[in-house]
């Protein structure tokens, strides 16, 4: 979401597995990322475009590593940023892919944007969101978290400046590697080492939140330097740091069940 004229000043809610952002649209120049990107301006239509068309709409549904660019004009948008790897994940993929984007606008026709900045509110509304396009009948609930993989999902927490290891974490929670890594995958929804990467990443944003300088947040939350973190949040999200820390709030909220 580079943006040409700065007028990105809403909410950004960030959770594993999962970025909203809430509140008045710029443009972004053609870039790629790895989320599974929802564009979506139910006020007023937005320029869209692709690696393969271009039009004009007011919902797109753009899949993983696809080159894209838009322009929302100021009007007020949300924008959803999605990790590919779990199960969600792999049904927007393929509706990406299948859709188009008057069906994306079709099936959130009825829906409006959350009255509150709060992150909590933002999040839950994103899941009110991706039901109805995905459909509640193809949106299952992930099995409940064991207390192992909630011991583990502390322990990542607690050696994020580490970048913990999945054998580290396994040998914590008394697991193989193995049986760690299929219930991270299948109870947590998103496997175990893009968990890792996305609490490091949540970890240096809230940290530069709170007013600590970029450079030093980003060792806290493991990576090797600030220009580490800003290549790694750029191939994720599709923006550069620089671009929207100075203007938007970063709430500490979750997303289960991504």
């Amino acid at each position: 979401m580079t943006n040409s004229h700065t007028t990105w000043s809403g909410t950004l809610a960030l959770g594993s597995g999962l970025v909203v952002y809430v509140g008045p649209g710029s443009s972004a120049t053609t870039h790629r990322h790895d989320a599974i990107q929802l564009v979506w301006s139910p006020s007023q239509p937005i320029h869209v475009h692709t690696e393969h068309t271009s039009t004009t709409t007011h919902a797109v549904l753009i899949p993983p590593r696809q080159s894209h660019g838009f322009d929302a004009n100021g009007d007020d948008v949300a924008i959803l940023l999605i990790e590919p790897s779990g199960a969600l994940g792999q049904q927007l993929t393929a509706l990406a892919n299948d859709l188009s984007a008057s069906d994306v606008e079709a099936r959130l026709a009825g829906i409006r944007l959350p009255t509150s900045d709060d992150g909590g509110s933002v999040i839950r509304w994103s899941r009110h969101l991706l039901t109805a396009l995905i459909g509640p009948d193809t949106q299952h609930s992930p099995p409940p978290v064991r207390p192992e993989v909630l011991d583990a999902i502390g322990f990542i927490d607690a050696h994020l400046d580490r970048a913990p290891l999945l054998t580290s974490a396994a040998n914590h929670v008394a697991l193989s590697p193995r049986q760690l890594r299929r219930s991270f995958t299948t109870e947590v929804g998103i496997p175990f080492q893009r968990y890792v990467l996305w609490r490091r990443l949540r970890a240096a944003l809230l940290a530069v939140d709170d007013g600590t300088d970029l450079t030093t947040a980003a060792a806290t939350a493991g990576f090797t330097d600030s220009a580490h973190f800003s290549r790694t949040f750029r191939q994720t999200f599709g923006l550069a740091p620089s671009d929207v820390l100075p203007l938007i709030t970063i709430a500490e909220t979750d997303f289960p069940g991504t």
